[in-house]
Formats: structure tokens, C-alpha cells, sequence
């Protein structure tokens, strides 16, 4: 969201399904800070999900892009598929599942290797595959609120999820 001083007219990004009655939030409105000014934010981007089906294969949505990529950082197990995001019933289903696939590199991909390159081929295999969406160069922002509304798979006690 952005402060309503910052956005004269509504933004062509709010999906058309939000209510109203959440179009607008209010900043920091109980705590007891002497400094602290309430400050009222319009909603500047929503998505409901409500569309069937909808493919986030890149290019293919305004506003996300689902990866197709294998994942590079910190050695992970998984690698992102565009068909592990899916939009339903009004909501954003991103899954996980064992789904195999090798992916093949030459060696100066790897920085943790400490040697010189040589160009040889390193085949990496990912066990798992999720699914990520982000809207980078389609949405940008430098400041505001941002809510979402997210249920995460198992025992809310369990950590690590």
C-alpha cells in the first residue's frame, strides 16, 4: 500500500475482486509511541487468485511469473517449476512434491569450486520440485505495507515449515 497523499487515482494493479473494505489500512493505530502519527495507506496492488487455472508461465500473467529454474544458492534439494503454482477457488497453491531432474552445467557455474574452470559438464540432480512467483520488472516498490493471507502445509507447532 502506498500513503493516500502518494496515490491521487487508483492504481490499475488492484484486482477488480478486492473489497473495498480492504482497500485501505491504517498504520501503527494502538501502539503508544509519543512520536508515532497514524497514518492512512490506500492499496495500490492485490490479487485475489480468483481466476481458474490461471498459467503463471512467464510472460503469460501481468502481474507474476512462476520460475522455471533450477535453484543455485545454498546447494538446495529443489528446483522451481512453473507448473507447481496453480490458482484455484480463490487461491495462490504452490506444491511440493519428489519430481527428479538433472540439470547440466559447466564448472564455472559452481563458485564454491576453488579451482580454476576447465569447461567440463557437472550434471546436478534435484530431488524436489516447488514452485516460486515473484514480479520482478512488472511491480516495483520502495516503501509501504505489504499484507498477505497465507496457509502453510502442517501442525502450525511443527517448525521448520
Amino acid at each position: 500500500t502506498m500513503n493516500k497523499a502518494q496515490n491521487k487515482k487508483r492504481s490499475p494493479w488492484i484486482d477488480p475482486d478486492t473489497p473495498e473494505k480492504l482497500r485501505k489500512v491504517v498504520s501503527f493505530p494502538e501502539l503508544p509511541f509519543d512520536n508515532d502519527v497514524e497514518r492512512e495507506f490506500e492499496l495500490v496492488f492485490s490479487d485475489e487468485f480468483n481466476v481458474n487455472g490461471r498459467t503463471m508461465h512467464d510472460g503469460r500473467d501481468p502481474r507474476w511469473t512462476a520460475l522455471h529454474s533450477d535453484d543455485l544458492t545454498n546447494n538446495p534439494l529443489h528446483w522451481y517449476s512453473h507448473d507447481a503454482v496453480k490458482t484455484e477457488n480463490g487461491i495462490l497453491n504452490i506444491t511440493m512434491d519428489v519430481h527428479p531432474e538433472t540439470f547440466t552445467y559447466t564448472d564455472h557455474v559452481f563458485q564454491q569450486v576453488k579451482k580454476e574452470p576447465t569447461g567440463e559438464k557437472i550434471n546436478a540432480t534435484k530431488e524436489f520440485r516447488s514452485g516460486m512467483v515473484q514480479s520482478w520488472n512488472k511491480f516495483c516498490f520502495i516503501g509501504g505495507i505489504i499484507e498477505i493471507s497465507a496457509k502453510l502445509p502442517g501442525d502450525p507447532k511443527t517448525g521448520g515449515l
